[in-house]
Parts: C-alpha cells; structure tokens; sequence
C-alpha cells in the first residue's frame, strides 16, 4: 500500500474520530453546561495551566452558549475536511488548535 492511500486511511479515521465527537458536541446538555466543562479542569493545575484555563473561562463566561456553538461548528467542520479530505491541511492545523 503506497503512503497517499495510507495517509488518507488514516485522515479518514481520524475524521470519524472527530465526527463522533462532534455528535456530542451538538447535544443540548454541551450547550447548557459549556462553562462548567471549561472550568472542571481548573483544580490541581500548576501555575502556567491554571492561568491559561482561568483565561478561557473568563472568555467563555462572556456568552458560553455562542462559544459551544462555535467549537460543535469547528469539530464539524474538521470531521468533514478529514473525511472527504476538504481542504486537508486546514482541517490538520483546525484539529491541532482546537486540542489545544
């Protein structure tokens, strides 16, 4: 098997790996408890994560119903350019910064 078709089995994969969570994003208790998934990771942290976590819940807090629906829109996104290799590179760099 050359390395394109193994490249494009693998994207693939990853794709339904984004599309199935993607499908829990769009449940209605993502958008109601968007902030509180956010702030979960806040205890125990070191310094240099805490900071950063408290930086997106001040974000978030602002409207968490808008950014729930901008992640379930990205996550979508990303899982139809991996699956149908739409614009490929956008949806690598996408799925790497929103792991982040």
């Amino acid at each position: 098997m050359d390395q394109k078709r193994q490249f494009a089995l693998v994207r693939i994969a990853f794709g339904f790996v984004w599309a199935i969570d993607a499908y829990f994003k769009w449940m209605p208790t993502f958008f109601s408890n968007f902030s509180e998934y956010v702030a979960e990771g806040f205890e125990g942290q070191s310094g240099l994560i805490h900071a950063w976590i408290n930086l997106w819940i001040n974000i978030v807090g602002v409207n968490p119903h808008v950014f729930a629906f901008i992640v379930a829109v990205a996550e979508t996104a990303i899982a139809i350019g991996l699956i149908f290799g739409l614009f490929t590179r956008t949806a690598l760099i996408g799925g790497g910064l929103l792991s982040l």
